[in-house]
């Protein structure tokens, strides 16, 4: 602009100097005017011949600025339009259409419908494929400042290398409206923020965008979302046994470990038993009262949650709320045990009318323990 109002000062000047002093021929004819005694007309060329001379140094005046702000604004536009195209060859270079990208054909590249033809207009890059992918699935909640009530899924390093991605980045991804309604129904969101990992999506296309300045997610389509399947039960009856008054009996190799456990506490003891045998154990110690040997089968490592920090504060609730209802249904109901996975099991307590489940764990040593508040 500093420009501009040089060139303009020296155009004024210049047309002033050339259109607005009269020549010596001029000055001739007017003095002539005036001896033959013509002052009328005299005047009324004095009149005319300013009037004149200004108009033309108006209209050049206003000929020469109008070039000068067109040749600026030409300048100016070309000067645009080649930073846009030096941006757009530094998206994607040397990226043409219909080449490929980690399994990806690039469909299209350039401004996105509706950008501004400046350096900080909004550039794309569509690509189509299909990968799968597994990452963290993060919901922004509706009072967020920045992306309220959105979903954002962020690939792990592994799935970049599935996806049309330029080295060293490492985008975010977001959905369509109807996808990320999708997303929210299957994972529970829509409440509060929240992160979930380990989420695994097929995705069938991906555009990628650019704007000077700003981070901006990639935006994929949702062809899949893959849950886990769920672990196979291995399920095994059991029985247990009474004598005649009904009372809860063990067979001679879980008495003596019984007997051993009573007596150290040391998990230990209990190594290699089946959950359906560690279940007897406890049921048999409720059976004889013996809550101390009861309260030692729970779960005590440390990332557990104890309910009874003290066996005499499990002792003051068993005191509280005896559970002989349960023991009855033990003795009467059908047994099963079921190995979930490694270190998850539990046994179900199937009436006619009712079943209960009894969960336990295994903790860091491998032996299969009680967890607390057993039953579900």
């Amino acid at each position: 602009m500093a420009d501009i109002h040089t060139q303009v000062k020296e155009a004024v000047h210049t047309t002033a100097s050339e259109k607005s002093v009269f020549t010596e021929l001029e000055k001739q004819r007017v003095l002539r005017k005036i001896r033959s005694g013509d002052t009328q007309s005299a005047k009324k060329s004095n009149q005319f011949v300013p009037r004149m001379v200004t108009t033309i140094a108006v209209a050049g005046f206003l000929l020469f600025i109008g070039g000068i702000i067109g040749s600026n604004l030409q300048s100016r536009n070309i000067a645009s339009q080649s930073d846009t195209k030096a941006v757009a060859e530094k998206f994607y270079p040397n990226l043409q259409y219909g080449e490929v990208l980690n399994g990806w054909s690039l469909l299209n590249k350039g401004p996105y419908e509706g950008a501004k033809s400046e350096p900080s207009g909004l550039l794309h890059a569509v690509f189509q494929g299909e990968a799968q992918i597994t990452g963290t699935l993060k919901y922004y909640d509706i009072d967020d400042s920045e992306r309220p009530d959105q979903i954002l899924f962020t690939p792990d390093k592994l799935s970049l290398q599935s996806l049309p991605v330029e080295e060293g980045r490492h985008p975010d991804l977001t959905f369509a409206s109807n996808e990320q309604r999708k997303l929210k129904a299957v994972f529970g969101l829509g409440t509060n923020r929240m992160d979930i990992g380990e989420v695994t999506l097929v995705v069938d296309n991906y555009t990628a965008r650019y704007i000077k300045g700003k981070t901006l997610p990639d935006t994929v389509g949702l062809k899949e979302i893959v849950l886990p399947e769920e672990p196979e039960v291995q399920s095994t009856p059991f029985h247990i046994q009474v004598n005649q008054g009904q009372k809860l009996e063990l067979s001679a190799v879980l008495l003596d470990r019984y007997e051993q456990f009573k007596v150290t506490k040391d998990k230990q003891a209990l190594s290699g038993l089946s959950p359906s045998e560690v279940f007897q154990l406890y049921f048999y110690a409720e059976e004889l009262q013996d809550y101390e040997t009861q309260y030692s089968l729970f779960i005590d490592d440390e990332e557990y949650l104890r309910v009874f920090e003290t066996y005499e504060d499990y002792l003051t609730a068993k005191q509280q709320n005896p559970s002989t209802g349960l023991l009855e249904q033990v003795k009467a109901g059908t047994l099963f045990e079921h190995v979930i996975d490694e270190t998850s099991a539990s046994v179900s307590i199937e009436a006619e009318t009712t079943g209960l489940s009894f969960g336990f764990s295994k903790n860091k040593h491998g032996i299969w323990c009680v967890n607390w508040l057993p039953i579900q």
